[in-house]
């Protein structure tokens, strides 16, 4: 077998065995995300693409979505075809196991281009693949699918130099990819590595062709692939284009929530100690709250095991990739003190004030680039290794085990002060637990400690022993991820995942007809069963999937609307998603909503005293009493007849209610908005009736689609048909 299909089985086997539950076992994942989420998406896109369809809208969530427009919803990405027309939880979980195995072997093929090691790339491989921020993107699929290509983009785009322009043709297609796969923002910062990359480490084919021909040559790459890639993602810009002005990126983010989930300083320990701070989930040993106030981290870990941190320097020493390493590193370095945000003062600032980059959030993500280039580097310093002499081999095994035995002898230390200060604010079992973990990691640099001392002493000896010497390294940087990384594989039983839920059986049950109707949901994302264990969490995952789950609503005919927070707050932030300003989509949200899913018996707390909703009817509850759903009788539906209409001051919801307004009688219209065939044109500068017309009617929800909707009116004179749907550019009305 050649070394080239030797590298590619062990990085295999590695991440084979990383993921054996759900390849040998048969479990899926399921936190967060992947089946609130994604799973549902993927159901539904993939419908539509199966039958022929596009998938333009999503009917859904918040009363209504664009799909196709959405770049998150990757609508267009080819290979979750692979699905087939019904995904199911477990094959998902093969689609996303499957991605990090190519993940990680463009990453080895990139990396072996260009040092002409296959161990050089197993090591780079292994590091990408195995590292926190691609296993905690496998419940986000968008930004999984964008981290796949990255490797490749690169790699082809360092090709076009010496080897000519199809490969910037090749490095476009990637690029097109990465953005079908739904993270735009991977892809600007993508972008900007091709173009620090042309600038600084970019080579002409004709090495002795310098000055601005030179330069002229590599940007004609560069433009290449923006050319390639920016044709083939209009199909995805288009619709976006069109969407950005009614959703809330149209201008910069708040600043509070463009700076959630910044990485703090602090947490740079965990890049030794993986753990540090504990695990918000599934076990509840977060006690970091002065580093992360918000509970949670985007990504629970971004660990890349300590051996990959050691070899990154090495990059840096003089040899045929100096320069990309010095471009890598530069990146790396920056893309870390922008993902401080908020947590260090004037950062925020910057990265919020950046053109473009103040329409993304969270700037913990930047650690998936971050993460790449670490891996990188860890190749090809390891590569340096390969050809260094004996004794500078020697000198670095030396100290890199005695630095790890020191950090052993630190994190041993300092787990007391740990289990202390974790005791302020958990249980006592859960100090003990978070303890534990700086405890578990002090072993692991223990050790590797005593690994490299091993290897050390082997060295020396023969040819022989120097490449198992080498050998031993790759072994422990394998060893360590596999082990430290083990807390971020969260899986269960599939079976639960793909039944149909508990409600949506019980309400057929019960003999209403839900399927014109709407429901609204209020989801607490406080644990439930057990905290401590994976029970708690499985108990969760399945209470999500009776009362999240799109596609099974769509099953019972019933609508679930609102974000992943509680009550009136999500449906304000609906208004932003909906794509309808900041009223008439909360007050249709208000209206229309026939069945009310909520935490308390006593549901007024979530409604709108202002607005007039009608008797309220509890209809289930659980057997713990600890969800309640509601019926409100008087609920129009999602299509309603009304004979008056009122206009809107301006763009608040204080501007559009005032108290005795009936939303389900009277419409609320936009001061610019022209209504056809002259049957009303009205401006006005505040909230006012207008006349109402002579004829009450009668209207009918006959049929639906993803993308229609079909009603029946019966009216003596001009009435209003309302669908409480967003407004959005795409409707179009028709009379037969």
């Amino acid at each position: 077998m050649s070394t080239r299909g030797a590298s590619a089985l062990v990085l295999l086997g590695c991440i084979g065995l990383y993921f054996w539950p759900v390849l040998a076992l048969g479990q899926s994942f399921f936190f967060d995300d992947f089946t609130r989420c994604w799973l549902p998406m993927a159901q539904q896109g993939a419908k539509a693409l199966w039958s022929g369809e596009l998938p333009l809208w999503n009917p859904h969530v918040y009363f209504g979505l664009p799909y196709l427009a959405n770049p998150a919803n990757h609508a267009l990405y080819l290979p979750r075809l692979l699905l087939g027309p019904e995904p199911s939880a477990y094959g998902l979980s093969l689609y996303t196991v499957a991605h990090v195995a190519v993940a990680g072997l463009l990453m080895a093929g990139f990396v072996s281009s260009l040092t002409r090691s296959r161990i050089a790339g197993l090591v780079s491989g292994l590091t990408y693949a195995l590292s926190g921020p691609v296993l905690t993107n496998t419940f986000n699929l968008p930004f999984l699918q964008s981290l796949t290509w990255l490797p490749l983009c690169l790699w082809m785009h360092h090709l076009a130099f010496s080897r000519g322009p199809w490969f910037s043709v090749a490095a476009g297609g990637a690029l097109f990819l990465m953005l079908l796969g739904g993270d735009p923002q991977l892809v600007l910062i993508t972008a900007g590595l091709l173009a620090a990359h042309t600038a600084y480490a970019g080579r002409p084919p004709d090495q002795g062709q310098t000055g601005w021909r030179g330069s002229a040559r590599a940007g004609g790459r560069l433009a290449l692939v923006a050319a390639v890639a920016g044709g083939l993602s209009a199909c995805v810009l288009l619709p976006a284009m069109e969407l950005v002005p009614w959703s809330e990126r149209a201008q910069a983010l708040d600043e509070a929530l463009a700076l959630k989930w910044s990485f703090h300083p602090a947490r740079l320990l965990t890049l030794v100690v993986p753990y540090f701070w504990g695990v918000p989930a599934p076990d509840g040993t977060w006690w970091g709250d002065a580093v992360c106030p918000d509970g949670r981290f985007w990504f629970f870990n971004v660990y890349v095991g300590f051996l990959a941190l050691a070899l990154a320097p090495l990059a840096l020493r003089a040899g045929p990739n100096q320069r990309i390493s010095r471009v890598v590193l530069g990146s790396v370095l920056g893309l870390c003190v922008l993902s401080f945000g908020g947590a260090v003062p004037g950062v925020g600032k910057v990265l919020t004030g950046l053109p473009v980059l103040d329409r993304f959030r969270y700037p913990e993500k930047l650690w998936t680039p971050i993460a790449f280039g670490l891996a990188f580097l860890a190749g090809v310093g390891f590569d340096r290794l390969l050809h260094a002499d004996s004794p500078a081999l020697r000198r670095w095994l030396r100290t890199t085990g005695l630095v790890a035995l020191l950090l052993a002898v630190l994190a041993t230390a300092i787990e007391p002060w740990a289990a202390t200060e974790a005791g302020r604010s958990l249980t006592v079992e859960a100090a003990e637990s978070a303890a534990a973990h700086i405890t578990e990691a002090a072993l692991v640099l223990l050790l590797l400690g005593l690994g490299l001392g091993g290897a050390w002493f082997l060295l020396g000896r023969s040819e022989h022993h120097r490449r198992l010497a080498l050998g031993v390294c790759v072994a422990a940087l394998a060893v360590d991820l596999l082990f430290s990384q083990r807390h971020l594989l969260w899986v269960t039983d599939p079976a639960p995942l793909d039944e149909p839920p508990a409600l949506a059986t019980a309400l057929l049950a019960s003999g209403l007809d839900p399927s014109t109707y709407r429901v609204h949901r209020d989801l607490l994302l406080d644990p439930v069963g057990d905290p401590s264990g994976l029970d708690g969490l499985v108990a969760y995952q399945r209470f999500q999937q009776d009362t999240l789950k799109p596609n099974y609503g769509t099953e019972a005919g019933i609508q679930f609307v609102g974000g992943f927070s509680n009550g009136i707050w999500a449906w304000a932030k609906a208004l932003q998603y909906a794509l309808h300003g900041p009223h008439v989509g909360w007050i249709m949200d208000a209206t229309a909503t026939r069945f009310l899913l909520v935490s308390s018996e006593h549901p007024d707390r979530f409604l709108n005293a202002e607005l007039d909703r009608g008797e309220l009817r509890l209809v289930l509850a659980d057997k713990d009493r600890s969800l309640f759903m509601f019926e409100r009788p008087a609920a129009p539906g999602r299509v309603f007849c009304v004979s008056a209409l009122a206009t809107c001051a301006g763009d608040t919801l204080d501007a559009c209610v005032r108290p005795g307004l009936d939303a389900r009688r009277t419409a609320l219209v936009h001061p610019q908005e022209q209504l056809m065939a002259g049957v009303l044109q009205r401006e006005a500068q505040a909230v006012s009736p207008l006349p109402a017309l002579p004829s009450p009617a009668t209207c009918a929800l006959t049929g639906a689609s993803d993308d229609s909707v079909r009603a029946s009116v019966d009216a003596a004179g001009p009435t209003f048909l309302v669908l409480s749907d967003p407004f959005y550019p795409g409707w179009q009305a028709f009379i037969d």
